[in-house]
């Protein structure tokens, strides 16, 4: 047997109630002000189920929104929010007289190092040049543009403000070095710490980065036009003979 619905139960006492209060003045009274209290708390206790299903929702649609922006190998942003922040710091009276700086970084000679010490390694590497990008100063924003490739915006930047950072940037990856781990690592962390505690690297590795830098300009409005420059750039550094920034 279904049991009655709290608002049937209060309607229905209330009914009594006034009824009542022709013949008990008290009872009568105090059956309404029960009745009123416990549709009171009900409608309360209602809205707050839908206060925290709404809290819920929106902390769900915040993690969805996460794992959607986030390149999963690395945890920067990937192309998908590149090519969105790019087209709305291009569009209209937000770009109309503000400076932005776009960098396309390239991994020298990745394919190299996947094929000489297998993938697990370059993923590490992948993983290296993430996080050193995720941590530059000057306010740039790193996303994957793909492969080994990487993007930086410095949005409300000139070329010249952001390019300290970019040697910086450079010099860090440079001086990193890997340690080279066999395939059998473990991929939960803590594993790892103990792994690498209780046993040695095999190797060291050092990587550099390619580095293009274009800056919006009045020939430079639209955001395949800004990509195109800094990827001509980064042509030129790699063909001047990599580890190196040019614009």
């Amino acid at each position: 047997m279904q049991t009655a619905s709290p608002i049937v139960l209060c309607v229905a006492l209330l009914v009594v109630s006034l009824f009542l209060i022709r013949v008990d003045y008290a009872s009568g009274c105090a059956g309404i002000l029960i009745a009123t209290l416990g549709y009171g708390a009900r409608t309360t206790l209602t809205q707050v189920r839908h206060i925290e299903r709404g809290d819920t929702l929106a902390r769900q649609r915040s993690q969805l929104q996460e794992i959607a922006r986030t390149d999963a190998l690395t945890g920067v942003a990937n192309r998908y929010w590149l090519d969105r922040e790019l087209r709305a710091a291009c569009r209209g009276e937000r770009s109309a007289g503000q400076p932005l700086s776009l960098l396309m970084i390239d991994i020298d000679h990745f394919k190299q190092f996947n094929d000489a010490h297998g993938h697990h390694v370059g993923d590490q590497v992948l993983k290296l040049a993430a996080a050193r990008l995720a941590r530059i100063e000057g306010g740039g924003q790193s996303y994957r543009y793909g492969g080994e490739e990487f993007c930086v915006i410095f949005p409300d930047r000139s070329l010249k403000e952001a390019w300290p950072h970019l040697e910086r940037l450079r010099k860090d990856i440079e001086d990193y070095k890997i340690a080279v781990r066999g395939g059998d690592r473990p991929k939960a962390r803590e594993a790892g710490s103990r792994l690498r505690a209780a046993r040695p690297p095999e190797k060291t590795l050092s990587v550099t980065v390619s580095i293009g830098v274009a800056e919006r300009d009045d020939t430079l409005i639209r955001p395949a036009l800004v990509i195109r420059a800094a990827d001509e750039a980064l042509y030129r550094a790699k063909g001047a003979g990599r580890n190196r920034v040019m614009r």
